[in-house]
């Protein structure tokens, strides 16, 4: 016995990658497992490697389960595309039923082509499908994942070859495929899907475009700048800081309004302050913001607040970098916006505070008697 593990030890050592050598080295290694202590039953690394798929491979091939955790990869995974399409569709059933029926489906695994397994299971084997199957890796995928990757292969020309291309350094993802479904179908599809990193930022994304644009669907312009590698966070701020805020509520000789969130950020890069945050109350007309021109003098960046029903008041002005306007100039200003009927004094809220009395406990007490009196 000796003599014969050296031997097989040392084919196996010394095997060499021709096709005459695979097929010896195939040989050799059944015929080392006969003489090392392997069990026929290895549910760990069964289910390490049929994963979802676990229990229907039990089922299916009893005792001979193991024979799929060794199986080729890309072979392995047309087992899987099958098995899955079995149980979608509730044939599994059938099977559990009848030894019959589960020793002819094995025969067919171990005898039947790929292609001929794929098209008697799913109605036909698209261009492109098994070579794409092998970028799923060793182990199962979700049931779903098959019966979709089958439906886009088979409906959408070119996919196969476009999953080959984005899977040539790294495995097709569930994530990707699950974009892909729910993605309506057009040039740089899988370009596009690639952009999310899975339904749920799909579904954000498209969600708040709808929301921006008043479109159900990705304009051609807003597809291929996501298909030529845009990002869709930045496609978002775009549209959103070109939403227009609201007409301006004064004008006045040197007083220019700040027409939308591009140029809010602009000013904010210019006068190196915070303003680029304000973009949802200057969008809400909450807030206006202008700029203030004058020969011989800095800009000043003024803000005005809107305080229904009081109308709207300065709550701010400043100089870039935040400084302070110089008296003379921040009274001219004041006069120029309270000719254009803004109170420059504060918000009401602000002047009433002190006079309202606090609400004390007691109050409140005061008024539970009086409801349940």
């Amino acid at each position: 016995m000796r003599d014969l593990l050296s031997s097989h030890l040392a084919r196996l050592t010394h095997s060499s990658s021709s096709p005459e050598a695979k097929t010896s080295l195939k040989s050799d290694l059944m015929e080392l497992a006969k003489l090392c202590q392997i069990a026929p039953h290895n549910d760990y690394l069964l289910e390490a490697v049929t994963g979802p798929l676990s229990p229907a491979i039990k089922m299916i091939f009893g005792a001979a389960s193991l024979i799929v955790a060794l199986t080729e990869m890309g072979r392995r995974q047309v087992y899987f595309a099958v098995i899955a399409q079995l149980q979608a569709t509730g044939q599994l059933d059938e099977l559990a039923t009848s030894e019959e029926k589960r020793r002819r489906l094995i025969e067919r695994f171990i005898l039947s082509s790929s292609a001929d397994l794929i098209a008697a299971h799913y109605g036909s084997c698209p261009k492109g499908f098994l070579r794409v199957l092998t970028r799923l890796g060793d182990r199962a995928r979700p049931v779903d994942l098959y019966l979709d990757l089958h439906k886009l292969v088979a409906n959408v020309p070119g996919m196969a070859q476009e999953l080959l291309s984005i899977t040539q350094k790294k495995l097709l993802s569930n994530d990707i495929v699950e974009v892909l479904m729910n993605m309506p179908r057009g040039a740089g599809f899988v370009r596009l899907a690639e952009q999310f990193d899975d339904v749920c930022d799909y579904e954000r994304f498209i969600n708040l475009y709808q929301t921006l644009t008043g479109n159900q669907e990705l304009s051609e312009e807003h597809r291929s700048c996501l298909s030529n590698g845009g990002k869709p966070s930045h496609l978002l701020e775009a549209l959103y800081l070109d939403l227009p805020f609201p007409q301006p509520a004064i004008a006045a000789p040197g007083l220019r309004h700040v027409e939308d969130g591009h140029e809010l950020v602009r000013v904010a890069k210019i006068f190196k302050n915070c303003l680029s945050g304000f973009v949802a109350e200057a969008l809400k007309g909450e807030h206006q913001y202008y700029i203030w021109s004058k020969k011989d003098t800095p800009a000043v960046v003024a803000c005005i607040q809107n305080e229904a029903p009081f109308g709207w008041f300065l709550s701010e002005m400043k100089l870039a970098k935040n400084e302070r306007v110089p008296g003379a100039l921040k009274r001219e200003l004041k006069s120029l916006l309270e000719h254009c009927g803004v109170r420059t004094v504060g918000s009401v809220e602000d002047m009433m505070r002190p006079h309202r009395h606090p609400i004390h406990v007691d109050d409140f007490e005061h008024l539970f008697d009086l409801d349940a009196a």
